[in-house]
């Protein structure tokens, strides 16, 4: 069963405001997304993080909901603080379940761009290892009061649908290896939910993705186990 009360065969809106991290479970890699200034305007360049990424992950502050990555345009998010809120109505089809969380990432990862960015995603392999991740982080919080959890992708696991026609797709495995202090990384505010029909989340059967398309992907980089927390990582 999902945790977090997910709606089976999932297929108002926000902005993405903060400068974004990006899983994509296609190639079980993780990317920075850095703005570029063109010519042409603001563009968004991707960076492969996956070997040396290492963040601070906002759990207590993580949101579950509807997202719509909509082609051309600015996704939409209807989501809740997750625990703490009545699961959201879903709005239409074109949104799938997901999950968001901010994260501040490593020095050495960040390279000197900015360092707290939002992580989001609707795909069944991306909620599947952020709920792992959370069921972890649920386990061990009680023992590390007032600190969030150092969080690095320890490679990806393959996990394969569909009859005639497969698919393979990665489940990101997010472990902590490490608790450290909020310093100036920003607990985020929450407005109170406006009134709606709750969704009922539906008891197993797990998560089901979009219909198998029989794409073939190699299998990504596995990452070495990742040392804990230098002292000047999150300064």
């Amino acid at each position: 069963m999902s945790i977090f009360g997910f709606a089976p065969r999932s297929s108002g809106g926000g902005t993405d405001f903060l400068p974004i991290v990006k899983y994509d479970a296609r190639s079980g890699l993780i990317f920075r997304m850095d703005s570029v200034q063109t010519a042409q305007g603001w563009d968004r360049t991707p960076v492969n993080i996956t070997t040396e990424f290492k963040a601070l992950f906002d759990m207590e502050n993580m949101e579950v909901g509807w997202i719509d990555f909509a082609t051309g345009g600015a996704p939409s998010f209807v989501m809740v603080r997750y625990p703490g809120a009545q699961y959201p109505a879903r709005p239409n089809p074109a949104h799938k379940a997901g999950a968001r969380i901010q994260i501040k990432l490593a020095k050495g990862c960040a390279d000197g761009q900015p360092a707290i960015r939002e992580m989001a995603g609707n795909s069944d392999r991306f909620r599947d290892g952020i709920e792992a991740l959370y069921a972890a982080y649920a386990e061990q919080k009680a023992a590390h009061p007032g600190l969030l959890p150092v969080v690095v992708m320890q490679g990806a696991t393959p996990v394969t649908t569909g009859g005639k026609m497969t698919s393979t797709n990665f489940q990101p495995n997010l472990v902590i290896v490490d608790w450290a202090p909020r310093g100036d990384f920003p607990a985020k505010v929450f407005e109170a939910p406006a009134p709606q029909q709750a969704q009922r989340p539906v008891n197993g059967g797990g998560l089901a993705g979009p219909p198998a398309t029989g794409g073939q992907h190699a299998a990504p980089p596995q990452a070495k186990a990742k040392p804990v927390v230098a002292a000047d990582d999150f300064g």
